[in-house]
């Protein structure tokens, strides 16, 4: 029989339960140099990374049975960005990307590749609890911005701020909290 008691929820809700926008998130140098001091206050939404492991389907007599497979994938994690009238952390963003291809010539800035620390940067996303605390941590290593979206303009909108977001490429990621190393 179910349990229709709102206290049988509400207790397993530890602390009221996790916030959305109790987060913040730093950006380490960007490659080309840039003002990213900025991002933690900018940085307006961003995700906790996946957590994921490919399976491999092995057939059996006419069903695919899925085995845990030995790949760990890191999909593109998406942040959103508040925009400031210098457009300071897009410009940044973009000179980044310039280095990895230029828009006209298609070509990457010499020795760029020559490293993985000359093109990428570690990111930290930090979640607090509500009485301001620090709570979980994750490090995204080996970060780089792989799509800077468009920024819509229209006449209709008043009383807006632009916003863009930027889909970040990442080797891998740790959390503190969950022993993940």
């Amino acid at each position: 029989m179910a349990d229709f008691a709102i206290s049988a929820f509400t207790s397993k809700l530890i602390g009221g339960g996790a916030r959305t926008n109790l987060m913040e998130m730093t950006l380490g140098t960007v490659p080309g140099g840039g003002a990213t001091s900025d991002w933690k206050y900018l940085c307006k939404g961003a995700q906790i990374p996946p957590s994921m492991i490919s399976p491999i389907e092995v057939p059996y007599f006419g069903r695919q049975v899925k085995v845990a497979g030995e790949s760990r994938e890191f999909p593109a994690l998406s942040t959103t960005v508040v925009n400031d009238e210098g457009h300071t952390l897009k410009a940044a963003l973009e000179k980044w990307m310039v280095l990895l291809n230029s828009h006209k010539g298609n070509v990457a800035t010499k020795d760029i590749f020559s490293s993985r620390s000359k093109y990428t940067t570690q990111m930290t996303l930090k979640m607090y609890k509500k009485d301001g605390t620090d709570d979980q941590k994750w490090t995204i290593i080996g970060a780089w911005p792989s799509n800077i979206s468009a920024i819509d303009l229209s006449w209709d909108s008043g009383n807006t701020i632009q916003e863009f977001t930027v889909d970040w490429q990442y080797d891998y990621y740790t959390h503190k909290e969950a022993n993940i190393k």
